[in-house]
């Protein structure tokens, strides 16, 4: 168990610290406005990401927890096949909006835009998830990424323009993916197969979280987006640069269910009780962590964050802090929405996103209407907050809400976890 969670921390840490390390140094060094053309195609490009994933990462990550290998690579067939179909229509998509709407940045586009052919094949994070291939994962992201940082920093120290910082993206997900391949893969996992009638099937039983996928770009992707188009690109990099610090985090609870996401689900077959207490302990790790963030990023304030960013970007630092607030909600949405798919509640999933969509794009629109990027920032936090525990009161679930409730106590799982840790307890 100790190694499984060091194994599962490091190696979700590791793309916490390319993500904030390299990130920030890209943006430094293109500026507000360069660096809001990448992040406006970066996020319409996730804006659209569902044409790629379809919904199905979570889905197939209980199929690799309860399933064997032939059943395990056979799907991973079927998805990758249908994924890679997803991605010609979604080069086809992205072309035709970021020509019309913003003819400038097509050339930048065009490497971030072909990066998503690797993310349409690569389905290794749902198998390292299910099935806990946490150290193999750790070592291919390190060799990956270690070379991506060297290339994004050799791009930066000769002075390289913003189409080839922009090709690094196409370098990280082709090594993302290469690496694990030919490591721990070697055609094991991967399979790609096209069949119609099994397509038929996949859209048939997973159509609502399809949906669902499909509207959380709503409340996820559409700020920048919003800003960029109707505001401009140098306050979209404004935006982009205020979230920087704080989306990473949410690897955070990506970590926390990655961890524990077999023994979810086989408690949740099982012994409903275990999963609910399980629940509850996830949530207030998160809660504890939560608190330290907030005390630590309000205590150093603005020296802390103008040690990161140049003051070029010192109108995002009230944008940082409405965002560190809402942190918390969104640490929930990997609980929340993982809780969804293990117990096949499609429908509420489509619900709640769309609920939160519907509510960000309308206070989004307050925000345009008076350029108020704190609006746009506010809309976000709050958005998460329906998305992920309001939705969750009126819910038919009664003890998945308790269980949520009950996580809010920072002192439930310190005692807990040390037992796991020291005394080898089994979770």
């Amino acid at each position: 168990m100790l190694n499984r969670i060091i194994y599962g921390v490091s190696s979700k840490s590791i793309d916490i610290i390319y993500s904030i390390v390299i990130g920030i140094m890209i943006i430094n060094y293109l500026g507000p406005e360069e660096q809001g053309r990448i992040a406006f195609i970066n996020n319409l490009s996730l804006f659209f990401s569902f044409f790629i994933t379809l919904g199905l990462n979570s889905i197939y990550t209980i199929i690799c927890g309860s399933n064997n290998i032939n059943i395990i690579k056979n799907r991973y067939g079927y998805y990758s096949g249908l994924r890679a179909l997803g991605f010609l229509a979604f080069m086809i998509v992205m072309l035709v909006i970021i020509y019309t709407t913003k003819p400038d940045v097509v050339l930048i586009a065009l490497p971030i835009l072909v990066s998503k052919f690797f993310v349409s094949l690569n389905l290794y994070q749902s198998i390292v998830d299910g099935r806990g291939k946490f150290k193999e994962y750790t070592i291919s992201q390190f060799i990956s990424l270690v070379i991506t940082s060297m290339i994004v920093i050799f791009c930066i120290k000769n002075n390289y323009g913003v189409i080839a910082i922009a090709s690094t993206f196409l370098i990280k997900e082709a090594l993302s993916f290469f690496v694990f391949y030919f490591l721990f893969d070697d055609g094991k996992y991967f399979k790609i197969s096209f069949n119609s009638n099994k397509y038929k099937t996949i859209f048939r039983r997973s159509s609502k979280l399809m949906l669902s996928s499909i509207v959380v770009g709503l409340f996820t992707q559409i700020d920048i987006l919003m800003i960029g188009w109707f505001i401009s690109d140098s306050s979209a990099g404004v935006y982009s640069a205020s979230t920087r610090l704080t989306t990473p985090l949410n690897f955070i609870s990506v970590i926390f269910v990655a961890i524990f996401i077999s023994s979810l689900i086989e408690k949740y077959k099982n012994r409903k009780t275990e999963y609910y207490h399980l629940i509850s302990l996830i949530v207030s790790s998160l809660f504890s962590i939560y608190i330290v963030i907030v005390l630590f990023v309000y205590y150093f304030g603005g020296d802390f964050y103008f040690k990161i960013f140049s003051h070029q970007y010192s109108e995002s630092l009230s944008l940082y802090y409405i965002h560190i607030l809402g942190l918390f909600f969104i640490f929930l949405g990997g609980i929340t929405g993982n809780h969804l798919v293990i117990i096949k509640d499609y429908d509420s999933e489509l619900k709640k996103t769309i609920y939160a969509a519907c509510l960000n794009i309308i206070l989004n629109f307050i925000g345009i209407y008076y350029k108020n990027l704190e609006i746009i920032a506010i809309s976000s936090v709050v958005s998460y907050a329906l998305a992920n525990f309001l939705f969750f009161i009126t819910y038919k679930d009664r003890l998945f809400f308790k269980s949520l409730i009950k996580g809010f106590n920072p002192f439930l799982a310190t005692s807990y976890f040390i037992e796991v840790i020291f005394k080898k307890k089994d979770i």
